[in-house]
């Protein structure tokens, strides 16, 4: 609110000035407070930039969405070179993978007899996709017939000499010529005889074929038994009953493993489409249905390998989709064959695991050049490389986190008000704040009780595991300005890796069964857990978002709270803020009713002011 004041008319005093300076104690104290809740803003910010790299570390290392680098899982250290070969000669006969639950690193396959195969279904041209006319009247004969073909985006007029095609074979002859002139010699068959012998049809696998009339012609088409803008994509639109020639009760005796086409929930208007999806999408079914424009031909292949999972069809569904059960258009479903360390083995696919091996048949083996021989090895540099990247990004954090602690604040740098920043650059508000940054988080207890927590969860031993990381040649840098880094001896490293690789798994991966949170529990969840479980415990408690039984989320979400989660509002720092905010808007409204006091102090003196010089004049004129 804006409010016009004309002061100092009797007294001639600057009463604006006056007030003002008067005024200066009372906004001091309100720059006090804006002060202290700007810094306290800062505080909340640098919290959440240390909740943000613990966040990023957090899910780098020990997230299962990241299994690569998840180090809480053995399949991080899933790194493997592996070989199959004939005669030291690489093949492709089999591919093979390790995993972390490997037996044995050596194998021999003898032989590979047969590959797993699905129950494959094919038809012969259905029709659907023909642009079909009707029955033709050569009796009526024309002696030329003018039609528009499009074959996909190209359109030509066709004028065709029909005055010797007295029969159906002429017929096609006459207009195979004409659609070669026009669109080239590669066109030629679009045009076909029917089966019944009395009509014809055009069709070019992969491309849309669309009929019209020219100006005129409208008796040509009539003739030919097509109607102006037929198209061979015309099936995509019209029911399963039309082109399949199915009623309402076929529907229920048309069935596929069991399941029939009326269980599906498809009538005689559902399309094609839906008749593909309805099939495909049902797990009892377990097969995949379609048809190929490319081919005009209906296919259903089982979705599993092997001969369990072969499809059974009633007599209508074949009859109907023509289906039929010969060598042309049948291929049973196969089992995997072949020799495993001198042992057959039957797979209904060809990809299995097979204690701890990862195999993917490829094509069949005779055996004659010898045997396959499998080699897996741990891959010891990939590992290493894994175990390297976690220490220097954990070095990198405690770095960080320790320059912040070590900061001191410069009191001689505070928050500036927003007059103080009218009289600055922005280039110096920025220099100015960079200092008053500093030391926000001066030996903060809640992070120096964090990273003293982490040095120790990385050097107490591990229940069950014979291993510690200095005895994989991992220290503690012995320089005390380092803040707890770690360092590496690539020797040691590598000869744990080599020697003990199982141990250093556990010791990093190793997961207790004991529930996060179970503070019955708490000491020998710990004493269980590996490495990287405790470094994820020792983490959760502080930027955790669920909640624990006293209803508190992560000790920092609790204090600063983390953009995008329900602590951004409700958190101590934030609670701190609203109080603030409080204070501050009180203490302006005790600032402006002091300012009003004054005004009016100010104001009465002038109306006294004015009545003696009034009582003056009149008393001088009195005695004049």
């Amino acid at each position: 609110m804006s409010i016009t004041r004309i002061t100092g008319i009797t007294s001639g005093l600057d009463t604006d000035t006056m007030i003002e300076d008067l005024m200066d104690i009372e906004k001091l104290k309100i720059d006090k407070v804006e002060r202290e809740k700007t810094y306290t803003e800062w505080e909340q910010e640098a919290y959440r930039e240390v909740i943000d790299s613990l966040s990023a570390f957090q899910s780098e290392y020990f997230d299962y969405l990241n299994p690569d680098t998840n180090l809480r899982s053995t399949g991080a250290f899933g790194e493997f070179t592996e070989s199959a070969q004939v005669a030291g000669e690489d093949v492709s006969y089999v591919t093979v993978t390790g995993t972390m639950s490997i037996q044995n690193y050596s194998h021999t396959i003898g032989s590979i007899s047969q590959l797993a195969t699905r129950d494959e279904w094919t038809t012969d041209a259905s029709g659907i996709g023909n642009l079909s006319g009707g029955t033709i009247d050569f009796g009526s004969l024309p002696s030329e017939i003018e039609i528009s073909l499009t074959i996909d985006d190209n359109t030509k007029v066709l004028t065709v000499d029909t005055s010797a095609a007295t029969n159906l074979n002429k017929l096609v002859t006459a207009l195979d010529d004409a659609i070669t002139e026009a669109f080239g010699s590669d066109y030629a068959g679009v045009v076909q005889e029917s089966a019944s012998g009395d009509s014809v049809y055009f069709r070019l696998d992969g491309s849309e074929v669309t009929i019209m009339e020219t100006t005129g012609n409208e008796s040509d088409l009539t003739w030919l038994g097509f109607t102006s803008g037929d198209s061979s994509e015309d099936y995509t639109s019209e029911g399963i009953g039309t082109l399949l020639d199915v009623s309402e009760a076929d529907l229920s005796d048309m069935t596929i493993n069991g399941v029939s086409l009326a269980d599906l929930g498809l009538t005689v208007d559902s399309t094609m489409s839906e008749l593909e999806e309805a099939i495909a999408s049902d797990d009892t079914i377990n097969a995949d249905f379609y048809y190929s424009d490319m081919s005009d031909t209906f296919s259903l292949i089982s979705k599993d390998y092997g001969s369990a999972n072969d499809i059974d069809m009633s007599a209508t569904f074949m009859s109907k989709l023509g289906f039929v059960d010969d060598v042309d258009h049948h291929d049973e479903g196969k089992n995997a064959i072949f020799e495993l360390d001198g042992t057959t083995v039957i797979k209904s696919s060809n990809t299995f695991t097979m204690e701890g091996v990862k195999y993917e048949l490829n094509s069949v083996y005779d055996g004659a050049d010898g045997d396959i021989d499998i080699k897996v090895e741990n891959d010891i540099d990939a590992v290493k490389e894994k175990i390297e990247a976690f220490v220097q990004t954990y070095n990198g954090l405690i770095e960080t986190l320790n320059d912040k602690l070590d900061e001191t604040r410069d009191y001689d740098y505070e928050p500036l008000t927003d007059e103080e920043k009218e009289a600055l650059s922005d280039e110096e508000i920025e220099k100015w704040e960079r200092y008053a940054k500093l030391g926000i988080l001066h030996n903060d207890s809640t992070i120096s009780t964090m990273l003293s927590s982490m040095r120790t969860a990385l050097y107490e031993s591990v229940e069950g595991v014979g291993l510690s990381l200095s005895d994989i040649g991992i220290q503690t840098s012995s320089n005390y300005k380092d803040g707890g880094k770690l360092v590496i001896d690539d020797e040691e490293l590598t000869a744990a890796l080599e020697n003990n690789f199982e141990d250093v798994v556990a010791l990093f991966s190793n997961s207790s069964d004991k529930e996060y949170l179970d503070t019955d529990n708490a000491t020998e969840r710990y004493r269980e857990n590996g490495i990287a479980n405790r470094l994820n415990d020792i983490l959760q408690n502080n930027i955790r978002t669920t909640r624990d039984s006293g209803g508190l989320k992560g000790t920092l979400l609790e204090k600063a709270g983390m953009t995008g989660d329900v602590t951004e509002y409700d958190n101590s720092l934030t609670e701190k803020l609203d109080d603030y905010e409080d204070r501050i808007d009180a203490l302006w409204e005790l600032y402006y009713d002091k300012e009003d006091a004054l005004y009016l102090k100010f104001a009465n003196m002038e109306a006294a002011l004015a009545e003696l010089q009034s009582q003056s004049s009149s008393l001088a004129s009195t005695l004049g």
